[in-house]
């Protein structure tokens, strides 16, 4: 693969993952619902344990102000209509007025988890002080219900101040209705759970702040950067070549490198002990060379060294002294050489080898 191939590939995948890590770092939980099916949060003005009465008042179909939402708390977003909001509260089904800006949300304000109708609403037990609770149902009906019965739940203050609305819950089923705040226990409204762990945890920790994770720009950008750098690592580790693949390129193609690596296993060129014999001449064990004619030395300087009673291969045919054969023990040059001068050196020898040496005179000159 060439160099220009390689680097697209790693500035195409180093682009996509900085795409990703983008949208998973600045993905907001505040999504618009053209059709509802989210919460609306009614926020606190000040943070604080105690809740009071917001500003959202939650109607009946027909329009009419039943209570008022408290704050911290969600409601659900059925359907938004063109003049109002079809919305569900702990259950009961109602309208709330549209509000300018106004996006439906999937998690929590604070603690960023998903809202359901388990942590979206309060769930503030009321304690009643009689044996019956004098109440009036959703239909306009006074009536009572055994307190030992049922468990009730606040809902919110009515528009008059004086009575609340609650839920009623019972072992097969619940109701509505409103009732005089006289008829229960004191008690207070208190804010949704994720608020008073976050003031709890600010007050064990005052140096820690609760923020939304999703709108910290610090926090995006660290987790940009921690997921871009790590692409580009593994990038550089898949496409670019090692030291010892480039050495291997190099010497295929007949380069220059500028370094030696010792570390690697070196060529029969490389290792002196591996040499390549002279073209024509023959190395043992080897496929013989084209015969030629060679001068050698005669100081055991044959190529490659010889030792004394050990076979030499191939058979030199050269006029070297004393001829050799093939697969016959090599003698060494014997010193010293011939007392006498010899005619026609060298002259044929019928001992079989040297010394002594014998040319048919019985040593007379």
């Amino acid at each position: 693969m060439c160099k220009s191939i390689k680097i697209s590939f790693i500035i195409i995948f180093c682009l996509a993952i900085a795409v990703l890590a983008f949208f998973v770092a600045f993905k907001t939980t505040d999504v618009a619902f053209a059709e509802g099916n989210g919460y609306y949060y009614l926020k606190q003005a000040t943070q604080s344990k105690t809740a009071v009465s917001s500003n959202m008042e939650f109607k009946n179909a027909d329009g009419t102000s039943l209570f008022k939402i408290p704050e911290t708390y969600y409601v659900k977003i059925e359907e938004i209509n063109s003049d109002s909001i079809s919305v569900s509260y702990m259950g009961l089904a109602g309208t709330i007025k549209k509000v300018e800006g106004l996006t439906p949300v999937t998690t929590t304000a604070i603690s960023n988890v998903a809202i359901t109708e388990n942590n979206a609403y309060p769930v503030i037990e009321l304690k009643p002080t009689g044996d019956q609770i004098a109440y009036t149902n959703m239909n306009d009906v006074e009536t009572s219900v055994d307190s030992n019965i049922v468990k009730v739940y606040f809902m919110g203050e009515a528009m008059d101040g004086a009575n609340i609305y609650v839920k009623f819950v019972t072992d097969d089923n619940s109701f509505y209705g409103y009732a005089n705040k006289s008829i229960f226990e004191s008690f207070s409204i208190s804010s949704n759970q994720e608020v008073i762990d976050a003031i709890n945890n600010a007050n064990a920790s005052p140096m820690s702040k609760a923020t939304n994770t999703n709108n910290s720009k610090a926090l995006r950008v660290i987790l940009i950067i921690g997921l871009i750098i790590p692409a580009i690592v593994i990038a550089l580790l898949i496409f670019i070549p090692r030291k010892s693949e480039q050495y291997d390129k190099a010497r295929m193609h007949g380069k220059k490198t500028s370094f030696i690596d010792y570390d690697k296993t070196r060529s029969p060129e490389q290792d002196p002990n591996n040499a390549q014999a002279p073209q024509g001449y023959i190395q043992p064990n080897q496929p013989q060379y084209p015969a030629q004619n060679y001068n050698q030395p005669q100081n055991n300087g044959y190529y490659p060294p010889q030792q004394p009673g050990q076979p030499y291969y191939p058979p030199q045919n050269n006029g070297y002294y004393p001829p050799q054969q093939p697969q016959q023990p090599y003698y060494p040059p014997q010193g010293p050489q011939y007392p006498y001068q010899q005619q026609g050196y060298y002259p044929p020898q019928d001992n079989n080898g040297y010394p002594p040496y014998d040319d048919g005179n019985n040593g007379q000159y």
